[in-house]
């Protein structure tokens, strides 16, 4: 996917899209993608290399119109996570941190001004929408599984984490999970792939 992401035009040298940068943000750090859609950057510590992820966008909320009786649609940005546990403060690693500065660099050659790390061409914005589309249209260049969705990035992050031996409950904060359980239950599946090949290799006499 990495490859695929910062594939650049032949003629411009340019990267295809902008929005693959945020893709991999939310791969490398295990994001919802309400919270990639709320992060600015003011959120990013370039110095100390950490990024606090304390808001969330909240979609298709249902509202009563005035006057009509009927129900008017509609996002907004909650000024904290899902959860208390949520609110988190990740440490970014160099390829992130990598990322962050190409995205920079992106916009200052395209004339991008926004707050927003996940913006719209004209400075607006993302929508999760707009993201899954760019991430179709980037499958489509892998060999990857085509049925992938946003969610299926954040849920790589927590599956790659506890294949490569890092503790549950490491993992269950790193993603803001309200406890150890929800972490647990979400990947009972890749637990016990990890415990069967723990009892393929021990021989204890």
């Amino acid at each position: 996917m990495r490859d695929a992401s910062l594939s650049r035009y032949k003629t411009t040298k340019e990267y295809r899209s902008r929005d693959a940068f945020v893709l991999l943000l939310i791969i490398n750090l295990g994001l919802r993608v309400g919270e990639a859609v709320a992060l600015e950057w003011s959120d990013i510590d370039f110095n100390n290399r950490l990024i606090y992820i304390r808001k969330i966008l909240q979609s298709n909320i249902m509202k009563t119109a005035d006057g009509e009786g009927g129900k008017k649609v509609y996002s907004r940005i909650k000024k904290s996570s899902k959860t208390s546990a949520g609110v988190r403060i990740l440490q970014l690693n160099k390829e992130v941190v990598w990322y962050l500065n190409e995205l920079k660099e992106y916009d200052k050659r395209n004339n991008i001004q926004s707050q927003y790390i996940a913006c719209t061409n004209v400075g607006t914005r993302n929508t999760p929408r707009n993201l899954q589309r760019s991430l179709d249209r980037l499958i489509r260049n892998t060999t990857i599984d085509k049925n992938v969705t946003l969610h299926t990035l954040r849920h790589t992050f927590g599956s790659t984490l506890l294949r490569r031996g890092i503790r549950i409950e490491v993992v269950s904060k790193l993603m803001g999970h309200a406890n150890i359980s929800v972490t647990y239950n979400k990947y009972i599946h890749t637990i016990k792939e990890e415990e069967a090949k723990a009892m393929n290799m021990v021989k204890v006499c």
